[in-house]
């Protein structure tokens, strides 16, 4: 298997016989495998970068908003930061850091704006007025 071969030791061995001029050493068709096992991780790692850059945005994008949202509640000097912070450029942030915020700004999302399902089932009176929008909250 290419992946077999594709390990550390080997690599160091055939940088250094290439460093070293020294042909005579290098097994081509091995160094094609390893080659051709290397460009496919690549593109793999490539993807992967991709995919992951994709995600903390769509954490950034989500914790700003629920932050807006906040803010609109109640104006808060640590949300003014992360707005901020969160609306420039996000590379410097780790994905366990933006967990870390999600998890913090949601509670207060769901402190500010607690969601009621009290009305689901039944309304709490038989005779429902259309006017009484707290019999239609979900």
């Amino acid at each position: 298997m290419v992946t077999d071969k594709l390990n550390k030791e080997t690599i160091d061995l055939l940088y250094q016989n290439l460093s070293d001029e020294a042909i005579e050493k290098i097994d081509f068709d091995e160094l094609i495998e390893i080659l051709g096992a290397v460009r496919d991780n690549v593109n793999l790692e490539q993807k992967t970068v991709s995919e992951f850059e994709y995600l903390k945005k769509e954490y950034r994008n989500r914790i700003l908003g629920m932050v807006k949202a906040n803010l609109a509640c109640r104006q808060n000097e640590r949300d003014a930061d992360l707005a901020v912070k969160l609306s420039d450029d996000i590379s410097g942030i780790s994905a366990e850091e933006l967990v870390g915020m999600y998890r913090r700004v949601a509670a207060r999302f769901r402190t500010n704006f607690p969601a009621s399902f009290r009305y689901l089932t039944i309304p709490s009176s038989l005779t429902v007025s259309n006017k009484n929008w707290n019999e239609h909250k979900i």
